[in-house]
């Protein structure tokens, strides 16, 4: 008894459009055969192994990919070569990726051609073309990259990870089911909301937002910080009624950065990241704190103003209350008594850094250690 809402959306900067359908059930997604999607025979099913269990095992598609059986953790550029070198001995029509930020990234690379150097395409020393339809339906609620251009991918050898922004990557439709973030464990949750948070915060503060994407911005944030509260109010098991808006929340917030760019935070999570193996929402909040006080620092006005006014739920104090910073206002939200930070320890520990007393407001490992030399600057 879901409600459908079918929507032919445009994406500001680009000539593409698909259709995203919101809160449709997907337990047996061949229920799309004939309709709406089309799911069938001629479909490359890319997904993971939980998902494909819970959901999937009954979906009429000609063949299937779990990324499991080629790697663990976000995609590396061995394991897209490696999965792509498998695809290529299936034949298909279309890319399904039914999944999170990886499955979805590395299904976007599926369904373009004309490059055979995972390392040279993302460092737009070849070029992709599309040749496949691509369907994204989402199993988290961060990347938003089932309405993005853009696919990231880790390379150890270089110690970073790289974001390819193509319009080829654009997906044809896009599928919305808050049934399939039913299942994420609760610090994988945190991690893909935050990462989510942060896209829309960084769109927001763009020099490049203008008022379309503000608007995108400005639900997503508010979405995320009403949602965070009541799970701090209602405890872990409270999320459960919730799914549908950060789903939805994740998809404006990509919708906003996709065109709008993200900025210092993003920038500098990449290399910590790749270095130490860190989500990528984890290691984008171990840096927010000190990129926001430093844009508050330099041009505390403007749309960093109003910034705090979408934020100001996020305290008991009266929000026009000048003392009161951004780093105080985010910190109040207490996320991290919701996150789990084992992966954070992991890090620090590897990087030979202490936790300060303001770790919150700070940054405990040196950025030169970790990021390369023209980011550190």
């Amino acid at each position: 008894n879901q409600v459908l809402e079918r929507v032919k959306f445009p994406i500001v900067n680009s000539d593409a459009l698909f259709f995203l359908i919101i809160n449709r059930s997907v337990r047996h997604l061949g229920q799309f055969a004939g309709e709406d999607c089309g799911v069938g025979g001629g479909d490359l099913l890319i997904t993971s192994r939980i998902i494909y269990d819970t959901f999937l095992r009954e979906t009429p598609v000609g063949s299937v990919i779990i990324v499991e059986d080629f790697g663990t953790g976000e995609p590396t550029e061995d394991m897209i070569m490696a999965i792509r070198a498998a695809a290529a001995k299936k034949p298909y029509d279309r890319v399904v990726a039914v999944g999170g930020g990886s499955v979805i990234d590395i299904g976007k690379l599926l369904a373009t051609g004309g490059w055979d150097n995972c390392q040279l395409l993302f460092q737009k020393k070849q070029t992709a073309t599309r040749e496949k339809q691509l369907l994204i339906l989402p199993t988290t609620c961060g990347t938003g990259s089932e309405v993005t251009n853009i696919s990231v991918s880790a390379f150890p050898k270089l110690g970073t990870k790289i974001g390819l922004a193509d319009d080829a990557l654009f997906a044809n439709d896009a599928v919305l089911c808050a049934e399939l973030i039913s299942t994420l464990p609760m610090k994988v949750f945190m991690h893909s909301s935050i990462d989510a948070l942060i896209h829309a915060i960084e769109s927001y503060l763009s020099p490049k937002a203008n008022a379309i994407t503000s608007l995108f911005s400005e639900s997503a944030i508010k979405t995320f910080v009403a949602g965070y509260r009541a799970i701090l109010a209602g405890g872990v098991e409270s999320r459960k009624s919730l799914l549908g808006d950060f789903i939805l929340a994740s998809t404006e917030a990509g919708i906003a950065f996709s065109n709008a760019g993200c900025g210092l935070i993003h920038a500098m999570s990449y290399p910590i990241g790749g270095n130490y193996h860190l989500p990528h929402g984890a290691s984008n909040y171990e840096v927010m704190m000190a990129a926001l006080r430093y844009y508050e620092k330099k041009a505390p006005g403007g749309r960093f103003a109003s910034l705090l006014a979408l934020t100001g739920p996020l305290d008991e104090l009266d929000p026009t209350d000048g003392k009161l910073d951004l780093t105080h206002r985010v910190r109040r939200l207490a996320v991290r008594k919701i996150l789990a930070d084992a992966d954070v320890e992991r890090l620090r520990t590897a990087a030979g850094g202490s936790r300060r007393p303001d770790h919150a407001s700070g940054f405990a490992i040196p950025l030169p250690a970790v990021l390369p030399q023209h980011l550190s600057g």
